[in-house]
């Protein structure tokens, strides 16, 4: 059969391993990535999860002169250049800053009011004017949430001759502004200010502390005094005007404090997260939040001890589930404003906006979220005369809403954000686009070697048929599946007219009961039914005759070996097996190997059912 078979086998083999390793390379390194860090590493695709670009492009949205700032983007090889970009909120307009940088430092974005730098190791730039001017405070590198920058102020005679020339006063007992920042520690939130020409740690803030159980062992043990800075605990400051607003939020609760107030000691304080009279470490168990009461946390505000404090709710968020995503400060005409999220969990999220008159909070406005709703986040401008409000979507989608004294109303800043719902979908098409052009290149070089060394004769008794090509068995397969696909598409947006596909999306990431659910499972069954009765009349008109549309096509017909019909037995192991002779669709090299090197072009399937594929009208009788 072959005229130089070892060099043909070579060549076949080096060839299938040369087109198949991108996908086994890839896939290899996929699958370690899942294995050792536990995460899937491709986009999710609806009803698999939350897409982990969320994360990146929601909490990289931030406020700054009343321009929302999406992304910096760096340049990643000489690190020289960075470009700002920035949405109007009120009109989604796009604008564009170009800054150049420094050679060979990493920079970071940090700003507070109208004010914003970018910052590494050793220089920090102030952006003034679409330009870099060098700044002479030395803004330290720290991973802290742009929420928790702001502007304090001290009088003149605590300054030093070197701090921030540029906001001096020469007014003993005049106050000006220093940058400062939170950073969160073990023990609780130390503030770090500009002070005497460098940043210095000006102590612990000074926060509420409620009676908790200890548990020690497995019985409860004596109360003792928790703070309300535990692992769950998430601080937010604005600036407004000269004032600073303070909110704290614990599991589901909200505080809040104008002003910030330290603990006696200025430098910072080691602060309990456990009390307990035991010497064993090993028997302390962590004190959840969840086991204070009601009473117990409300009582803090009759207090004398935890005066300037307020609690803006008595009743926790009884579905609340982790940091700073359904409790939330800001700062509307001056004064502040805290949203409490209901309902998340449940794909129909309610905002309740709460104000302060300065003695108590109560609800000023409710606001319903648009449905798969599930992360939130709050900016403030500066003069603390408006804030913004993002609402993030499971599938990417991002809803702003502007915060005014009047009341809240929905914009567009953020409305042509991508989805990542299409984006993962568009993804995985690409990867099977890019894999059946890998088999295709694979087939067309098989088909000519085999043209070259092989003799495509095949005999029977007293008869000779010509067995089928691979390209043309690969033709007639791509008919096949393209009919089918066709068929499905056709049927399926016959079903799906005005289908809310995002709704579907959000109300699996979720995993919640949604009208679009029931109706996707009715659709799904009847393309299920429908795509089974296709398969089942290729098959029987492929054990019948031989043929299915395909091989009609391109005059090709299975038999078995005896090249008797094959019937519907073997025509449907043949097809089964097919899905492991095209890698589910993801690598052909098994299928055409397998054709390529057994004596009879037979694929796996074909060895299976003991069928061949031969061209029509080539059959002849030897005499």
């Amino acid at each position: 059969m072959s005229r130089r078979k070892p060099g043909y086998v070579i060549a076949v083999i080096l060839l299938a391993a040369l087109l198949s390793a991108p996908q086994v390379i890839i896939g290899g390194g996929l699958g370690y990535i899942w294995y050792s860090q536990g995460s899937y590493p491709l986009p999710t695709l609806p009803g698999f999860g939350n897409n982990g670009f969320l994360i990146n492009s929601y909490n990289g949205v931030s406020c700054w002169r009343d321009q929302l700032i999406l992304d910096i983007n760096w340049n990643q090889d000489t690190k020289e250049a960075c470009r700002i970009t920035m949405k109007d909120p009120e009109t989604g307009a796009n604008k564009q800053l170009d800054l150049p940088l420094p050679k060979g430092e990493r920079f970071q974005e940090i700003h507070i009011g109208d004010h914003l730098w970018l910052t590494g190791k050793s220089e920090t730039y102030e952006v003034i004017d679409s330009a870099l001017v060098k700044c002479p405070v030395a803004i330290p590198y720290p991973n802290t949430r742009q929420n928790q920058w702001f502007f304090y102020q001290f009088p003149v005679d605590e300054r030093g001759p070197n701090e921030l020339p540029d906001l001096n006063s020469s007014s003993v007992g005049v106050e000006v502004t220093v940058p400062a920042y939170l950073e969160k520690t073990k023990t609780g939130f130390i503030v770090k200010a500009f002070r005497n020409g460098a940043w210095d740690a000006m102590g612990n803030l000074r926060l509420p502390m409620i009676t908790q159980n200890r548990l020690v062992g497995s019985n409860s043990g004596k109360p003792g005094l928790v703070p309300m800075s535990g692992a769950k605990a998430s601080v937010q400051i604005f600036n407004s005007g000269d004032d600073v607003h303070l909110f704290l939020h614990n599991d589901g609760y909200v505080l809040y404090r104008k002003g910030l107030d330290f603990e006696p000691n200025e430098k910072t304080i080691s602060i309990p997260t456990v009390v307990s009279d035991s010497t064993d470490d090993a028997t302390v168990k962590t004190v959840s939040m969840t086991q204070t009461s009601d009473t117990e946390i409300a009582d803090i505000i009759n207090n004398p001890e935890w005066k300037g404090w307020s609690l803006v709710r008595d009743q926790p968020l009884d579905d609340f589930n982790g940091v700073m995503r359904y409790t939330h400060g800001l700062v509307v005409d001056g004064q502040p404003v805290a949203v409490i999220v209901e309902g998340a969990l449940s794909g129909n999220p309610i905002g309740h906006f709460y104000r302060f008159d300065g003695q108590a909070w109560s609800e000023w406005k409710t606001l319903s979220f648009p449905f798969g709703s599930s992360s939130f986040r709050t900016l403030s401008n500066q003069d603390g005369q408006k804030s913004y409000l993002i609402a993030a979507t499971t599938t990417q989608a991002l809803h702003l809403y502007a915060v005014e004294a009047t009341g809240f109303r929905k914009i567009i800043g953020l409305d042509r954000w991508e989805n990542s719902a299409s984006i993962g979908l568009f993804f995985y098409v690409m990867i099977l686009a890019a894999t059946s052009v890998l088999g295709a290149i694979l087939g067309t070089a098989v088909w000519i070697l085999m043209r070259w060394c092989q003799k495509p004769d095949y005999e029977f008794g007293v008869q000779t048929v010509k067995l089928a090509s691979v390209g043309w068995r690969a033709i007639a397969r791509t008919i096949d599946l393209t009919i089918i696909g066709l068929l499905m598409i056709g049927i399926g947006t016959f079903l799906t007219r005005d289908f809310d596909w995002l709704s579907l999306a959000e109300a699996l990431n979720l995993g919640v009961d949604h009208p679009t659910v029931s109706a996707a499972v009715r659709i799904v069954s009847t393309l299920s039914i429908c795509l089974a009765a296709i398969i089942v009349i290729m098959i029987i008109a492929q054990g019948t005759w031989g043929m299915t549309p395909g091989k009609w096509i391109c005059r090709l017909r299975t038999v078995r070996t005896s090249l008797r019909p094959c019937g519907f037995a073997r025509s449907l192991a043949r097809e089964i097996v097919f899905f492991f002779d095209c890698g589910n669709f993801i690598c052909w090299t098994p299928g055409i190997l397998s054709i390529a090197l057994t004596d009879h072009r037979q694929r796996s399937g074909d060895l299976v059912a003991d069928t061949i594929v031969v061209e029509t009208g080539r059959r002849k009788s030897i005499r």
